[in-house]
């Protein structure tokens, strides 16, 4: 035991021990004043009850308070926890001591010199203060002592044992010179000690539970969940407090190709610096959070003039570059900035406004902090009304997958179907069918999305009644889609679910969304290939695919875009490149289809091509299942 020193005569070990020894001998003399076992016995009932039912602890801590100041009516006690971000002690549970003492006590900073309580802490071992008028621990509390009343006090840690951090602390305050008497105090309170020490270990372990699910395992900022939790109440405070806030949307420029180059590991410890270095200069923010992926936002309580010099010098702290493999690497930022107004007044419009406006910092080439404007508003609006409008029709099945035939050009007979995304919502039907792909991928909806084709396609696939007469069927997947874990898992899940023959299945992916040749992406792609689904690359020549994808990755069909097919036999160029595709094609074995004819014209040049497989409204256009089995027999039985 650590004992204070001071003046007054000193309590050892051994001193302690023997007058515990006299005490115990002589116990029916202190009876009068130790609380009855069965009210003891109560006590602890109802502290742990606490404790199970997870309540604060504050009123826990309070609980045991009171309950050892009934054991010990000479006795006040104080149960303070400990923060350890911050280094300070929180006022936890107190009995008679009153609210004033808690506010004096809070944030107190363990050290030497603290009184009892905060020298504990820093010691981690019980200190007992004889005399706290002629003890030096508490020569900076002497007004607090004579204000409320103490004379000596005892302070012991609370530990968790399971990794020996330090709790808390437990003390015990006296009106009176601490004398050998209180030593059975001490062996007494160890129950109360104990029960503090369970409360601030649920305490505790509360509190990571939350920081593991508010907070980005990576980095340490605040996630979408701290988001939803917090932002409203900080929009809605400025607004009602006419106080400024400015809303930074923070987008990473070209950090994927850093993680490609350098691999997850290094490139993981690029973006945690530069999380430290965001840290550091937005020190200001009431919320930082890590949106997604590469992407940040911060609620800055500054004028949108001073936000954005504040960004200007987070841009300067990124220049200074990041040692990476003997490379000064270089980062930049794209950045929107806005703020409420009278039309914008709620957390996730102020968000969409500065996610547009960094959307447009973005065109311009990256490195830039662009502030929402009006149009950028109304865009902003647009983009969120969509949002909502594709959550109806996804609960309310207004989403549904209509099927186009692909010919086989040389039998003249369908080879198989296409299922297209098809809106029945008469709002939906307004919105160019790009913007509701875009708007999605970007929210994630597209997941839900290419699941409900896939689904869909299986169900028809698998139906009894054949109403697809045994040809495959094309389910649309976005490269989003692709790269989220458990991907292969939903799709293989569906298959089975349905009994559908994945033979029978073809994924088409967009190759001007295609990225990641190596990757996450690549191992979807096997794997999905090695169940047995075939694979094809749709709008080929639009994107920037290289040739090795073809080599690399298991594609069993390219699909030839409909913008080259339109024009052929009226540009040389256009002619040229449907016939490079399909000698491509055909030297990698793969299956070449051309998409969007329109015309008989542009069906016999593609034919006199070689082309065998081809797609478009000459034939039909995308039809419900029961429509376009009909169609399949009311034209080629």
């Amino acid at each position: 035991m650590n004992l204070s020193a001071n003046s007054a005569p000193v309590l050892t070990p051994k001193a302690l021990r023997e007058g515990q020894q006299r005490l115990r001998a002589s116990l029916d003399t202190l009876k009068g004043r130790l609380i009855s076992p069965d009210a003891l016995l109560k006590g602890q009932q109802r502290v742990l009850e606490l404790v199970a039912r997870n309540a604060p602890v504050k009123e826990t801590l309070s609980e045991i308070a009171a309950l050892a100041e009934e054991a010990f009516p000479d006795m006040s006690a104080s149960i303070l926890y400990y923060d350890p971000k911050a280094n300070v002690l929180r006022a936890g549970g107190y009995g008679r001591l009153p609210s004033s003492f808690a506010d004096i006590v809070e944030g107190m900073v363990p050290g030497p010199d603290m009184g009892s309580c905060g020298t504990c802490a820093y010691t981690r071992e019980p200190i007992i203060s004889v005399d706290v008028f002629e003890d030096p621990l508490w020569a900076n509390f002497v007004g607090l002592c004579n204000e409320y009343g103490i004379r000596s006090a005892w302070s012991t840690p609370l530990i968790d044992e399971r990794d020996g951090s330090l709790l808390g602390v437990f003390g015990m305050y006296y009106p009176t010179v601490w004398s050998s008497e209180r030593a059975i105090d001490i062996s007494f309170a160890q129950d109360f000690h104990q029960l503090a020490t369970i409360a601030a270990e649920r305490h505790r372990d509360e509190q990571r539970s939350r920081h593991l699910a508010t907070h980005d395992s990576q980095t340490g900022l605040g996630n979408r969940n701290l988001l939803n939790e917090q932002g409203d109440a900080i929009v809605n405070q400025a607004i009602t407090n006419k106080t400024p806030l400015t809303v930074a949307f923070i987008d990473l420029d070209r950090f994927k190709p850093v993680r490609q180059q350098f691999g997850h590991a290094q490139s993981d410890h690029i973006f945690n610096q530069i999380a430290e270095r965001m840290q550091q200069r937005l020190d200001c923010a009431d919320l930082l959070i890590r949106f997604t992926g590469d992407e940040f936002v911060a609620f800055l309580p500054l004028p949108m003039d001073e936000a954005k010099r504040l960004l200007q010098d987070f841009a300067a702290d990124l220049a200074v570059g990041f040692e990476m493999a003997e490379i000064n690497l270089q980062i930049t930022f794209s950045c929107g900035l806005a703020t409420y107004d009278q039309d914008t007044s709620d957390m996730e419009m102020i968000i969409v406004q500065a996610d547009e406006a960094a959307r447009v910092a973005k065109q311009f080439g990256g490195d830039t902090i662009v502030i929402a404007d009006q149009t950028l508003a109304t865009r902003a609006k647009s983009r969120r009304n969509i949002r909502k409008m594709l959550d109806e029709a996804l609960e309310t099945d207004a989403i549904q997958p209509f099927y186009q035939p692909i010919m086989n050009l040389t039998t003249g007979r369908p080879k198989g179907f296409e299922a297209l995304m098809r809106i029945t919502d008469d709002k939906l039907k307004t919105v160019p069918i790009q913007d509701l792909i875009g708007v999605a991928e970007e929210t994630g909806q597209i997941h839900r999305i290419g699941l409900k084709m896939f689904d869909a396609a299986c169900k028809a696939v698998a139906d009894p009644k054949d109403p697809l007469k045994g040809l495959s069927v094309n389910v649309n997947i976005s490269v989003a889609q692709l790269m989220k874990v458990g991907t292969t898992d939903r799709i293989l899940a569906s298959l089975a679910l349905y009994g559908a023959d994945p033979a029978r299945m073809c994924l088409e992916l967009t190759e001007s969304q295609w990225l990641d040749g190596d990757g996450a992406g690549r191992r979807t792609l096997m794997e999905l290939h090695n169940a047995g689904l075939k694979l094809a690359l749709d709008d080929f020549g639009t994107g920037y695919a290289s040739l090795n994808y073809l080599r690399s990755l298991p594609f069993d069909i390219i699909k030839v875009d409909q913008s080259f097919v339109k024009l052929i036999g009226q540009d040389r160029q256009a002619d040229a490149l449907c016939e490079t595709v399909l000698a491509l094609g055909k030297a990698c074995g793969l299956g070449v289809v051309a998409e969007g004819i329109e015309t008989r014209e542009q069906l016999k040049a593609l034919t006199d091509m070689g082309f065998e497989m081809g797609q478009g409204y000459f034939w039909a256009k995308a039809m419900p299942v029961n429509v376009a089995s009909q169609w399949v027999g009311d034209n080629f039985n």
